[in-house]
This record gives structure tokens, sequence and C-alpha cells, in this order.
């Protein structure tokens, strides 16, 4: 088994591919996608993660995750990342529990920017998502 936190994960993968705009451009990485062919994509990664004692027992964590939507810059550019963004926004609010092994999902913030990878000029629409789950203290792989 793995820790919580991959399993959470791994779910918003399998929940975002598939969607319109990104299709089966999803990557498990921060790292920035360097082919324009890749395009519009998600990446998709934790940032951090707090936790708090329920009890003698439990542990409450907030994972922070980050959803990057890219697409390529053009006229339409804005368009497109408030796209991205709705569709991602809708398809993580389907199941906040996902699929059981947490107790919400909710967005935390959202930016754009542009970026580039050598001439891909890009914009990215970051999406921050708080996911809230609670594990045993001696085993962190287990929703409890």
């Amino acid at each position: 088994m793995a820790h919580q936190r991959k399993t959470i994960r791994d779910n918003v993968i399998t929940t975002l591919t598939g969607l319109s705009t990104t299709g089966s451009n999803v990557f498990n990485t921060r790292i920035l996608p360097n082919l324009e062919t890749n395009l519009p994509c998600l990446n998709v990664y934790t940032i951090s993660e707090s936790s708090e004692e329920i009890d003698f027992l439990s542990i409450q964590r907030d994972l922070l995750l980050e959803v990057d939507g890219y697409a390529k810059n053009s006229s339409t550019l804005e368009d497109d990342l408030d796209t991205i963004a709705q569709e991602v926004e809708d398809a993580l609010g389907a199941d906040v529990t996902r699929n059981n092994t947490a107790y919400d999902t909710f967005l935390s913030s959202t930016e754009m920017d542009l970026s580039s990878d050598g001439d891909i000029q890009m914009g990215v629409v970051r999406l921050q998502f708080t996911i809230r789950y609670r594990t045993a203290k001696t085993d962190s792989e287990s929703h409890s």
C-alpha cells in the first residue's frame, strides 16, 4: 500500500484524466511540460501538508494539492485557461471525498500567469485545493 497522500493524488489524476480540454494529458509532476504537443495539459502535485492530533489514535491532515493547467499562448488564452479551471473545479467538486479517502476537497486559491519553455510561450492557471483527511497515528496508509 501507499501513503494516503499518494492515494488521494492518484484519485485526483484519475478524476482529471479525460476532461474535454486537456484529455489524457495529465501528469503526476510539477515539472513544466516541455513538448508543445502536450498542450493543453494538467500537472498534479502536492505542495505541503499540515496536521493536527485529533485524539490519541488519529491525525487530521490538510493537504495542499496543486493542479496547473497549461495552454498555448493564443488570442483565446484567457478563455482557454478559464475553461481548464472550470473543468477541473467541476470534476473535483463532483466527489469531495476522493472516493471515500478524504473528508473534504475545496478550492483554496487560483492564479494565472505566463510561462515559457524555450521558444514555447504558455499560459498557466494554478488551482490550489485543500484536501482534508485523517489517518491513524500508526498507519499513514489508511483512512481513519
